[in-house]
C-alpha cells in the first residue's frame, strides 16, 4: 500500500493528490488535537506539565462518594434528581444527563 500510495503521489494523479490531501488533514488534525488537549494541562512551577488522569479515573472519582456504606442519603439524593418524574424509572438519557451535571461541574 505505501508503495502505491508514493507512486501514486510521485506521479501526480489525481489518486496521488487525493492521497496526499488525506495526509495532510491527519497530521493537522493531530496537530490540533494536542493543541486542543495543552489547555488541559496546568503547568507546575517548573515549567512542566503533570499527568492528566485518563477519563476513567475521572469518571471513578466523580461517582466513588456514592460507593461509601456510609452514603445512604446522597445516593437517595442522587436517585431523586436522577428520576425527576418519580416513576422509579431511570431512562438512559436521564443518567446520562445526570452523570455529564455530576461529573462536569
Amino acid at each position: 500500500c505505501d508503495y502505491v500510495q508514493k507512486a501514486e503521489e510521485d506521479a501526480g494523479t489525481s489518486m496521488g493528490l487525493l492521497f496526499s490531501s488525506i495526509a495532510a488533514d491527519r497530521a493537522e488534525k493531530s496537530v490540533q488535537e494536542e493543541e486542543n488537549l495543552q489547555h488541559l494541562h496546568c503547568p507546575k512551577s517548573d515549567g512542566s506539565v503533570p499527568p492528566s488522569p485518563s477519563k476513567i479515573e475521572m469518571f471513578r472519582s466523580c461517582l466513588s462518594p456514592y460507593a461509601d456504606r456510609g452514603a445512604t442519603e446522597l445516593r437517595k439524593a442522587a436517585w431523586g434528581s436522577l428520576d425527576p418524574n418519580g416513576n422509579g424509572i431511570v431512562s438512559l438519557a436521564e443518567l446520562d444527563a445526570w452523570i455529564l451535571r455530576e461529573c462536569t461541574t
